[in-house]
């Protein structure tokens, strides 16, 4: 495969397959029940606590809803990355390439948020309680 090519099918490039593979991996991850989704964050928690323990540093402020939005914030600041990569956003060479990223970057989320609605524990939200 060509670093990117154009033909019948249009523009695509390698980034656009990396892509594609995220956002199964972020709807996979939606598509986890909540209890298996806890035990996950608990895993990374303990792991975090006892490396700072190690490190000789205060762990009580680390919860698992600071584990759970940090990792939420990384994935979808990996997205981010991954659309400006594949529509190569900033030097305008792909026709419409600034607005396919924006439309993206408001559907995959919304289709991620759609999706937990139907997993077991999961539910979609825009915002987390307590925010406002």
């Amino acid at each position: 495969m060509t670093k990117q090519t154009e033909g019948a099918a249009g523009y695509f490039n390698r980034w656009h397959l990396i892509l594609i593979i995220y956002v199964c991996i972020i709807y996979g991850n939606s598509l986890t029940p909540a209890v298996i989704s806890s035990k996950e964050s608990g895993f990374v928690l303990g792991q975090l606590k006892a490396f700072l323990e190690m490190a000789a540093l205060d762990s009580r402020w680390l919860t698992e809803h600071i584990v759970r939005k940090t990792a939420h914030f990384a994935e979808y600041a990996g997205l981010g990355v991954l659309l400006a990569l594949s529509f190569k956003t900033w030097t305008g060479s792909v026709k419409y390439g600034l607005r396919t990223a924006l439309e993206l970057a408001f559907v995959i989320p919304f289709a991620d948020e759609t999706i937990q609605l139907f997993v077991p524990g999961r539910s979609g939200r825009w915002m987390t309680s307590g925010w406002m």
